[in-house]
């Protein structure tokens, strides 16, 4: 619904990136807003690998690289 929306609109979405925003974007109005210790299970081994890849990119341009290989 959101991609067909933006993408009638002539905007590209990247579905890894946009996946990856909407899980971090839940992470962070848990407790780690309040600086309070969270415990994170992510059963999906898609989207733990992307947590894990951001979380070692200096970037999301780097990230968005790494992904262009990774899809090569």
């Amino acid at each position: 619904m959101i991609k067909g929306y933006f993408e009638d609109r002539g905007i590209t979405v990247h579905e890894e990136l946009f996946a990856l925003s909407e899980m971090l974007q839940w992470i962070e109005r848990s407790q780690v807003r309040d600086d309070q210790p969270i415990e994170v299970f992510i059963p999906s081994e898609r989207m733990r690998s992307l947590f894990v890849r951001r979380r070692h990119s200096a970037s999301v341009h780097e990230l968005m690289q790494s992904e262009q290989k990774l899809a090569a």
